[in-house]
């Protein structure tokens, strides 16, 4: 039986578990296929392929981009599987990651500002190179300075209105798409229930989309008959999957709790 979850997160962006681990929990869950979609950076990627493939997993080179739909003004996360060629997502990624390490030292010195102990420089241990904010959280919860690792300054600090707030500028999906098609990937709208983004399939379309992610926690019943409508009026193919971040998600979906359509092993081809 073929169970692909092609959602999932690690320690090279936003996840909390390393590479190893989630090669471990996916086997343990008897998966057959899987794709590893880490936020913004193809960071890993040949350690990622070579660790799922010894451990009899079939996988492929992923991404999750962020990006902006500007006539909606929602945002849009764009899965691109099956990377071929590096270079065309990694020009529009690379802004991406530098926003956002910039973000965390504002955040950071804000914080130490506000009498929080939090040395820069370790928060390295906690992420892949890039810094997200729930590396932040970690590194003041381990050190007994926040109550939870959701702690209450999510809201009050980091959250609009509150003065660690930092607007980030992503790109234009349509230009997230077509970066995915000049790889030589497969690009997908990842949870469009999520964003409330699903219109945006009548402009991405122009731009090569190949596919909507279905099965996910936050598609519920009648969202899904939704994104099958849009998907038959296009001819896209449709993925799943759980979207796990292990300790950095409240959820607590496991691997392999949402799992693709079959019409999304066409990223495998």
């Amino acid at each position: 039986m073929i169970k692909a979850d092609l959602h999932l997160h690690t320690r090279y962006s936003d996840g909390y578990n390393t590479v190893d681990e989630i090669i471990q929990k996916a086997s343990q869950k008897n998966l057959t296929h899987i794709a590893i979609t880490d936020h913004d950076n193809l960071v890993g990627s040949e350690e990622k392929l070579k660790k799922a493939l010894a451990a009899g997993l079939k996988t492929v080179k992923s991404i999750e981009i962020s990006s902006m739909d500007y006539v909606s003004g929602r945002v849009v996360h764009i899965l691109g599987y099956n990377i071929k060629d590096e270079d065309p997502i990694t020009r529009i990624c690379d802004p991406i990651k530098q926003m956002r390490n910039d973000k965390a030292l504002f955040q950071v010195k804000k914080l130490q500002d506000l009498g929080y102990i939090i040395d820069y420089e370790a928060l390295y241990r906690f992420s892949g190179g890039y810094i997200f904010k729930q590396h932040i959280f970690d590194v003041l919860f381990q050190s007994g300075q926040v109550e939870s690792m959701f702690p209450s300054i999510n809201e009050s600090l980091f959250r609009y209105p509150g003065s660690l707030y930092y607007k980030m500028k992503y790109i234009d999906a349509r230009a997230a798409v077509e970066a995915v098609k000049d790889s030589g990937g497969y690009a997908v709208l990842a949870h469009p229930n999520q964003q409330s983004n699903i219109e945006s399939v009548d402009r991405l379309i122009k731009h090569g989309l190949d596919g909507i992610e279905l099965n996910h926690e936050a598609n519920k019943k009648e969202y899904s008959a939704i994104i099958k409508e849009y998907a038959k009026k296009y001819r896209l193919f449709l993925t799943g999957g759980s979207d796990y971040h292990g300790a950095y998600a409240r959820r607590k979906d496991d691997i392999g709790s949402y799992l693709s359509e079959e019409s999304g092993l066409t990223i495998f081809e």
